[in-house]
């Protein structure tokens, strides 16, 4: 037994020294001997996980880590390096719970306090994510990246002068890391002191010469600044290090057209199309490029794709009906100009930012740079892509899908989750099958508009339904649900300018800083709040702003309007698909394993394709 316990330690030792050698493939193999001679053995599971964690295999490090927990549950270091592993992988509500059992055992452990406020950082509570820092400043002032994430916080909180503060500590702490660079740049950026921001970014570039995002924003500082050359050679070496960077593409096309590269510009347009094929503006941008320079027939090619992907661009229209004038096709000229002035008069009494939202402004210029917009800006951090894919969540209520033959599936922004892309669906037979409904002709000529992409018709055609009769509980289903795909058609052709926080690039506990969307849903829930107090019975309705709600990053309150529909009808398997993904989303697995068990019970067969995917043991 003695002899057994001194081999045991003799190759719990050995795979130390491996792990610090960086020969993880053998120290995983070392440390599997241990396990295999005593299953109990809590330094085997530990230090095989933290083997794993170093590999990569994100699942095996948590099957470990979480059977070394059970062995001895009172070494804050397991959690740690759990939480970090539930981080990385967006289970976040996780990850708190397990920062937090391990602030229980070591109330002064600086890693964790960090640990835990970046993970709140991504959950955008900026208050509670500077407490976590603060503490972790107070027991370890020495800690760069926790100035470095509390300033981020602080900037999220607009204490700017503040958080210019902890970057320059950060900088003076470790001035060899390039993140306090990074930040203080891009907080120069967003106050448009450019100078300082170009500073700034150079400093970060010189420190760490292979990330994209360095040069990126220099070159959008250099835009700035009207260094259109310095400019253009920032964006060639991103598109160097990642030539998959739409936003790149495209705002390199706008610049090389400001600058009379007309042939260029196309080039990089056509490049936008293959990494974007739906993305309206460089369809639209490069057609009048091709007008330009004399292209007619590839200009109007590329109108029509415009129109066809957004049928209400009355720019679009515009710019058509003149190519048509140049090819002497009058009559389709004076048909695209009525229906530009249909589009617009359709919109009249909108703020100037509405018709802009809308394409229907023909004062606005759509050849302006687009500086962090997040439609585009999804490939930056390759090294830290989400692993967890949850499927898609079902869309909005209606019956069989719009013939639309677009995109099928679209990324929002709600980290892992993809959604369906079209919320009403029409039969071949134009019958709608919404239950509790009896849709008049009105509605359903609105339907039919929400299908062909026309959606300011129909929300007017609605608008005049409701005016008549503001109790029409057909009319409001309908409005609510073609306002969200309006809102989600235009977000996907990068309209909403929303601000991306920079990526955070290093070690895995820094992690990138995800996302998010400032999209305002307040009209659509304000239309499903209307109908449920109208008629609280309706299952459909509160199963449809539960998704909504999702849309708006409030996962309790989708959450909540799951259960409620699913009380009012138990058979829902939509909803039980629905509540079983956001409930994993947020951390609680298990209880989200068994909704999506009961959606398969009721027939939903993806449910299994689910299942599959997220609930075998890992």
């Amino acid at each position: 037994m003695v002899q057994g316990q001194i081999r045991i330690d003799r190759f719990i030792e050995q795979g130390r020294i491996e792990i610090q050698q960086h020969k993880y493939h053998k120290a995983v193999q070392t440390l599997s001997r241990v396990i295999l001679q005593d299953p109990d053995n809590f330094d085997g599971w530990y230090l095989r996980g933290l083997t794993k964690f170093y590999l990569h295999d994100k699942s095996g490090a948590l099957r470990d880590l979480t059977r070394a927990i059970d062995i001895n549950p009172a070494v804050s270091g397991s959690y740690l390096l759990r939480g970090i592993l539930r981080d990385m992988k967006g289970e976040y509500y996780k990850a708190l719970e397990d920062f937090t059992a391990g602030l229980a055992i070591e109330p002064n452990n600086a890693n964790l306090y960090y640990s835990r406020g970046t993970t709140r950082l991504r959950l955008n509570n900026f208050s509670k994510a500077i407490e976590d820092f603060d503490e972790a400043i107070r027991v370890n002032d020495h800690l760069d990246e926790a100035f470095v994430n509390r300033g981020v916080s602080k900037s999220k909180l607009m204490e700017r002068e503040s958080a210019l503060e902890d970057f320059n500590k950060a900088i003076l702490l470790n001035p060899f890391s390039p993140d306090g660079y990074s930040r203080k740049g891009l907080l120069y950026y967003e106050t448009k002191k450019y100078p300082e921001a170009l500073i700034s970014f150079g400093e970060a570039i010189y420190r760490d010469s292979v990330n994209p995002q360095h040069y990126y924003m220099r070159a959008l500082t250099y835009y700035e600044m009207e260094q259109k050359d310095s400019c253009i050679s920032d964006i060639d070496r991103v598109l160097k290090l990642d030539p998959s960077h739409s936003l790149s593409w495209y705002n390199r096309a706008i610049i090389r057209a400001q600058m009379g590269d007309y042939e260029g510009a196309i080039l990089d347009y056509e490049q936008v199309n293959v990494l974007q094929p739906y993305h309206v503006l460089s369809y639209f941008n490069r057609g009048l490029l091709r007008k330009d320079v004399g292209d007619l027939s590839g200009a109007l090619f590329d109108l029509d794709q415009a129109v066809l992907i957004y049928p209400d661009f009355a720019k679009a229209y515009m710019a058509r009906a003149s190519i048509k004038r140049k090819l002497g096709d009058q009559i389709g000229a004076q048909t695209d100009q009525l229906l530009a002035q249909e589009k617009i008069q359709a919109n009249a009494g909108q703020t100037k930012e509405g018709l802009a939202l809308n394409y229907a402004d023909t004062t606005i210029q759509f050849e302006q740079l687009i500086t962090l917009n997040s439609v585009f800006n999804v490939s930056f951090n390759k090294q830290f892509e989400e692993e967890l894919s949850l499927g898609e969540l079902l869309g909005l209520e209606g019956s069989e899908s719009c013939e639309t033959g677009k995109s099928g599936s679209r990324d929002f922004g709600i980290e892992g989750l993809e959604w369906s892309d079209r919320s009403f669906r029409l039969q071949q037979n134009s019958e709608v099958l919404i239950e509790g409904f009896a849709l008049d002709t009105l509605i359903l000529v609105a339907l039919t508009r929400g299908c062909d992409s026309l959606f300011n018709q129909g929300i007017q055609v609605l608008n005049e339904v409701l005016w008549e009769n503001p109790n029409n509980m057909s009319a409001l289903f309908v409005r609510a649900g073609l306002q969200f795909e309006m809102i989600e058609f235009i977000r996907s052709t990068s309209m909403m300018n929303d601000v991306v926080p920079m990526q955070m690039y290093g070690d895995p506990v820094k992690g990138p800083a995800r996302r998010v969307d400032q999209v305002d849903y307040t009209m659509v829930l304000d239309d499903y709040d209307k109908l449920l107090s109208k008629n609280p019975d309706l299952a459909v309705a509160w199963m449809n702003r539960g998704m909504v709600k999702v849309f708006a990053r409030d996962f309790n309150g989708a959450i909540r309007d799951f259960r409620q529909a699913i009380t009012l009808v138990p058979d829902y398997a939509v909803a039980w698909f629905n509540l079983g993904i956001s409930l994993i989303k947020t951390g609680h697995k298990e209880e989200g394993c068994m909704c999506l068990s009961e959606a398969g019970e009721f027939g939903l067969e993806r449910a299994y394709r689910s299942i599959m995917l997220h609930c075998k043991a890992d």
